[in-house]
Order: C-alpha cells, then structure tokens, then sequence
C-alpha cells in the first residue's frame, strides 16, 4: 500500500513502495549500491587528486586517474540548492516532493530527495542527514536526507 499523497501541510516521507528507475548492475556503481544496503554511506574518491566523486564515475573527470575507490562518508551535510516539485515527472512520488543537492561534509554534493520535513520548512544551509529506505521487494535501498532536527 502506498501513502496518500501529501499536503503542503504535512511531513513528506519516503514513497512506501518503489516503482522508479532502478539503477543498472554496474561494476563502478555497485559498491555504493552495496553500501546503501548495508545503512551506509559511501562515496567514491579518487587516490589521484583527492577530489570525492559523485555519482560514481569510471575515471576523475579532474585528473584523469581511474583509481577510484569507495570511501565511508559522514552522511552529514547542508542544503545547497533546493525545489519542491508539485509535478509527478514519471517518477510516481507523491505531489508535492522536494528535490535537493546536498553538500557534504566531505565537499561533495549529491542530488536526493528531502523526506522528514514540510515543504515550508526546507531552506539553503539547513543542515541534513541521510535516512535509508529499503525496499527489499526489489532488493533496493535508497538514500535519502531529512533536516538535522526532523518536523513534527
């Protein structure tokens, strides 16, 4: 059962069931996805330049070196840029939704969906923190990031 769309009003949660894209079986991609798996945050980083890497890419577009690897991240983080979208786009999320870049502590940013908060909440440098989701129907877990201090 899914939940019922929400109000402008009310906390927006994660969708109970996933019926959006599901990611290709990648061999640069599937440490992450393993990682999510486990409740972890993890992102790429290259030994190269030091620059950290997502979504994960098969060489730094910065230095060129294709040795990459994963790296546990804090999952802690500030809204860099954000948009409550009142259209569905094919993803099957109920209206409204918050999409988001998240900086994190490491100085990445990672694009993701709020959850946890009221639209009326969200804000550039509120702090964040991922939330996982699975859905094991699917054998999928997702990140997601909620306000520091979550509504209601």
């Amino acid at each position: 059962m899914t939940t019922a769309e929400p109000t402008i009003a009310e906390v927006i949660r994660p969708p109970d069931v996933w019926r959006g894209p599901v990611p290709a079986d990648e061999a640069w991609t599937r440490p992450y996805w393993e990682a999510l798996r486990r409740h972890e945050l993890s992102i790429q980083r290259c030994a190269g330049c030091g620059a950290w890497r997502h979504p994960p890419v098969v060489a730094c577009p910065s230095c060129g070196s294709d040795d990459l690897s994963f790296r546990p991240a804090s999952g802690r983080g500030e809204i860099y840029s954000v948009t409550v979208c009142h259209r569905e786009f094919g993803l099957r999320f109920g209206v409204p939704w918050i999409a988001a870049y998240v900086t994190l502590d490491e100085g990445v940013r990672v694009a993701t969906n709020l959850v946890g908060c009221r639209v009326g909440d969200v804000a550039i440098g509120l702090p964040v923190s991922v939330v996982y989701q699975d859905y094991d129907d699917i054998g999928l877990t997702l990140a997601f990031f909620e306000p520091t201090e979550p509504a209601g």
